[in-house]
């Protein structure tokens, strides 16, 4: 409890934890640090607390001491939960203010309408309207020359202040402002830090809420970037996220890569960086990339599409590099073993089950085996798509649903989160939705997480099998033979689809053997099928026996495919062989197919140990690796001719 005398203000920004780690709570940090490095507004107010942990809301109200005013920062991760402890808050100090900013937060009034509680919001970016917020408060006037508020006068009635583009960049570092410090040493979590090197972006892909209002894109000083690279590096957190939308859009972020290596080889931190890369910019990107990753800084370089078709771009406003151009970087990236990843989301507008199948086709001969992800199209407060219009415009049906979030805990609090999934539009009808998300489970599930990833390539090389067809082919079979362990995962996987799109289904994927986790269902169908991988490979030959493969072949690509899969606790073993299927399948990851060839080889397997616990198999191997293709043992894996 504080001792001083000056009005109190709290700040929320409640995560859930992710494996034992947190996020930083960086939005509202980087209010705080520039709101108190005013000196009318630190001599007045006082900076009680930051709330960032997801908990309870009776115990977080307790924390609360007379405040002022508290602020929250709300997305669709912690929007619901905001809102029920900002009502307890208000109930138990009804002077105190209540203000919400965040991408949740319309760019108008219509939440002061819909919850008599809140009585500010913030639009876009907050750390100047916040300070003139505190600075009317503080002479008690009408805060109506703030930009960028709308608030609930005296007498109830709503006032929408003009909105205007942010234009500044000289906001101090809530890092190099203290403002974390305490939080950090006394935390008693692995942290996870984010921060920024600009703000702004210059394209408006419908889908997005990032830049509402269309900033210009604006660089941060080089001296506040490598002043926040080294705080991480000496408060010693492990895993960091840069949280610009188009990094490798400038030179200069040549020096910030090299200053990101530098730190990490000085003093072993941060260990990995996330980042989101322009797409405009490959050759350069590629570069980056190279010197991430020669560091171990990376997790994979993102290379984005969204989709391949083109009518959905065209809705979506976006575009994308050429397939040409993409099949050259993924040779590049491939054959320098730099782990990446590309990025999709099914339910565009423009997108039919068809063009969304050849398009996943479209991306594994380009090159992209080991990891793509599949997002649903998700309605966002202040997306275009999300607009009226454009609903009408392409017959977009949604439903409400839990949080679609992966990898965080299980929720355990009373707040239940949620999003608005989009799962039919006037192209692609809630059946295809399912069909094309299952499709694209079994594609991530079979191929890029390597339970038959070497029989595709060797039918797509030997015998012009497309992918596509493979795998649509293994779908209708699991359909076809519930009864079998992938067929029963893809019989339940069916009916939880089905359950979504009638508005009582659930993304919530969980597995008490596996973890205190929320997993994606390509990875939750891996880890079951992982427990019963003997019965699963000895039921999958009726299905691979309809390529009329020769038995040679086929009794040494089973052998190996089985083998090379990791599975937990094994290691320390060879296979030996009597035609090149290694040196096959790696050409053709590197699009370079050959024939395979008749010769001896042997594949010893060595290197580190895999974890025997299925818990840490699933955090290690499943969640960290998969990206870089780790759940294959193709990296600890010794070729003898």
């Amino acid at each position: 409890m504080s001792n001083s005398d000056k009005k109190r203000i709290y700040l929320v920004q409640a995560s859930a934890a992710f494996g034992g780690s947190c996020f930083i709570p960086y939005a509202v940090g980087c209010i705080a640090a520039y709101a108190w490095s005013q000196d009318d507004i630190a001599g007045e107010y006082e900076l009680s607390e930051i709330l960032y942990l997801r908990e309870k809301t009776e115990n977080a109200l307790r924390r609360f001491d007379a405040p002022f005013l508290v602020g929250f920062s709300t997305y669709v991760w912690n929007h619901e939960y905001n809102l029920k402890l900002a009502k307890q808050v208000k109930e138990k100090f009804p002077k105190c203010h209540i203000v919400f900013g965040g991408h949740n937060v319309p760019l108008n009034g219509s939440m002061l309408a819909k919850y008599d509680f809140i009585d500010v919001l913030i639009h876009d970016e907050g750390e100047i309207p916040f300070c003139g917020l505190l600075r009317a408060l503080s002479s008690g006037i009408e805060p109506k020359k703030v930009k960028n508020i709308s608030y609930r006068r005296s007498d109830g009635t709503i006032c929408e202040n003009p909105i205007v583009p942010a234009t500044r960049v000289d906001y101090p570092s809530p890092y190099l402002n203290g403002i974390f410090d305490d939080m950090v040493e006394k935390g008693g979590h692995e942290f996870v830090a984010v921060f920024e090197t600009n703000r702004g972006c210059p394209f408006r892909c419908a889908y997005c809420d990032w830049d509402t209002l269309k900033d210009e894109v604006r660089k941060f000083p080089m001296e506040k970037i490598k002043g926040e690279i080294d705080w991480m590096a000496k408060h010693k957190i492990e895993f960091t996220w840069l949280i610009d939308g188009n990094f490798g859009l400038f030179p200069r972020d040549e020096e910030i890569v090299n200053y990101l290596v530098e730190t990490k080889n000085k003093t072993g931190y941060p260990k990995r960086t996330n980042l989101f890369y322009t797409k405009n910019n490959p050759e350069f990107v590629f570069k980056l990339n190279r010197k991430m990753d020669d560091a171990g800084l990376s997790k994979g370089a993102c290379i984005s599409f969204q989709s391949m078709c083109q009518q959905a771009l065209d809705n979506i406003g976006r575009r994308n590099i050429s397939n040409d151009k993409f099949k050259e970087l993924m040779t590049l990236y491939n054959s320098h073993n730099i782990p990446t990843f590309t990025e999709l989301i099914v339910g565009l507008p423009g997108e039919t089950y068809e063009s969304f199948k050849d398009g996943i086709g479209q991306l594994l001969d380009a090159g992209q085996h080991y990891s793509f992800y599949v997002y649903p199209c998700e309605l966002l407060e202040n997306s275009i798509m999300a607009q009226p219009e454009y609903k009408d415009k392409f017959g977009i049906r949604y439903v409400i649903t839990s949080l679609n979030q992966h990898h965080r805990e299980t929720p355990k609090d009373e707040v239940e989160e949620y999003s608005r999934i989009v799962v039919g539009t006037n192209t692609m009808s809630p059946e295809m939705w399912v069909r094309s998300c299952l499709f694209g489970i079994c594609v991530r599930t079979f191929h890029c997480l390597g339970l038959l990833q070497f029989f595709a390539l060797y039918l797509r090389g030997e015998r012009q099998v497309a992918y596509a067809e493979f795998y649509e082919k293994l779908l209708d079979w699991m359909l076809r033979n519930p009864e079998s362990v992938c067929g029963r995962v893809f019989a339940d996987l069916k009916k939880r689809h089905e359950d979504i799109i009638r508005g009582n289904g659930t993304f919530l994927y969980a597995f008490p053997q596996f973890g205190d986790v929320v997993w994606s269902f390509e990875e939750g169908a891996f880890l079951q099928m992982i427990c019963e991988l003997d019965t699963f490979y000895g039921e999958i030959k009726e299905f691979l026996n309809v390529f009329s493969i020769p038995k040679p072949v086929f009794t040494e690509l089973y052998e190996y495919q089985k083998q090379m899969v990791k599975v937990p606790g094994k290691c320390d073993f060879s296979v030996s062989l009597h035609y090149d299927i290694p040196g096959f399948v790696k050409n053709m990851t590197v699009n370079n197919p050959v024939s395979l060839e008749e010769k001896n080889v042997t594949v010893e397997v060595s290197g580190e140990s895999v974890p025997e616990d299925l818990r840490e198999f699933a955090r290690e191997v499943v969640w960290y690796g998969r990206k870089g293709g780790k759940t294959l043992y193709m990296d600890e894996s010794k070729l003898t001719y």
